[in-house]
């Protein structure tokens, strides 16, 4: 099986969920999003999660975070894009959290929504978005929204979830995600 992952920020490949994919796959490949790929400029950036998402070819490609709003950046007019597309606790834009009084807007927010809206971001053959229903940066209103916007085949809240998703409950995702053909 041919797996490919992007960390979120500050992500590591050698623990965590990281690690827990390598050991599935045949054929493994991740993607950290740490302090020396943050340094480089956002368009870098989103060219080397293309270059990575791409060599997921007939295999299955997870985001985490802030690496699935690159990829969500990088899949923009993309004139290829990977067949199977996880997104755990994506981020989609600015989240706006009014019972914590609390928002997150990163870099080149309304340029997403723009293109989301327009039809610009290209979809993949299977989409798939996890989140949680108490999750600060993946806001699922705005989760609901883009699901609806890109006609995604799967979104998943997780009630009583955060950010960080509960460890069984993302197992049994991953393994239904994992056993698409």
């Amino acid at each position: 099986m041919r797996i490919r992952y992007i960390t979120g920020r500050c992500g590591e490949l050698e623990k965590g969920l990281s690690l827990h994919l390598s050991e599935q796959a045949v054929d493994y490949q991740g993607l950290a999003i740490n302090s020396s790929f943050l340094a480089q400029s956002l368009a870098y950036q989103t060219d080397l999660v293309r270059q990575h998402a791409l060599s997921a070819e007939e295999g299955y490609l997870i985001a985490t975070s802030y690496g699935a709003y690159l990829l969500m950046l990088s899949l923009i007019d993309a004139p290829i894009v990977p067949d199977r597309v996880l997104l755990i606790s994506p981020v989609l834009g600015t989240a706006i959290v009014p019972t914590q009084m609390s928002s997150f807007r990163p870099p080149q927010a309304n340029r997403l929504k723009v293109a989301i809206a327009e039809g610009r971001v290209v979809k993949p053959s299977y989409l798939r978005i996890i989140t949680g229903e108490h999750d600060p940066i993946c806001c699922p209103n705005l989760a609901r929204f883009v699901a609806k916007q890109m006609n995604i085949d799967q979104l998943d809240i997780i009630s009583e979830a955060g950010h960080n998703l509960p460890k069984d409950t993302l197992d049994d995702m991953l393994q239904d995600f994992l056993s698409r053909s």
